[in-house]
């Protein structure tokens, strides 16, 4: 599967399910997952104490990147939990 490269640039890739990739937007203001291609849907955890709430998430904060760590600490434990 090719992604579009936005979503390369902007995205950690969790692993790939047969009809979709599960992805993680880099921004850790909310914990955002995309799935693609098939689907195309968005999954944004939502904290009363995240920057936007409760207002919609777009455009609310400037995007605050995963550490390289905490991203692949997600990444396996999703993994894990998956696949």
């Amino acid at each position: 599967m090719i992604l579009h490269p936005q979503l390369e640039k902007d995205c950690f890739v969790i692993g790939r399910l047969p009809l979709c990739a599960l992805l993680l937007t880099n921004d850790a203001n909310y914990p955002w997952f995309i799935l693609v291609p098939q689907l195309h849907i968005h999954h944004i955890v939502r904290y009363k104490t995240d920057p936007a709430w409760p207002a919609p998430v777009w455009g609310a904060a400037s995007a605050r990147q995963y550490s390289k760590v905490d991203a692949k600490d997600i990444q396996g434990r999703l993994q894990d939990l998956l696949f």
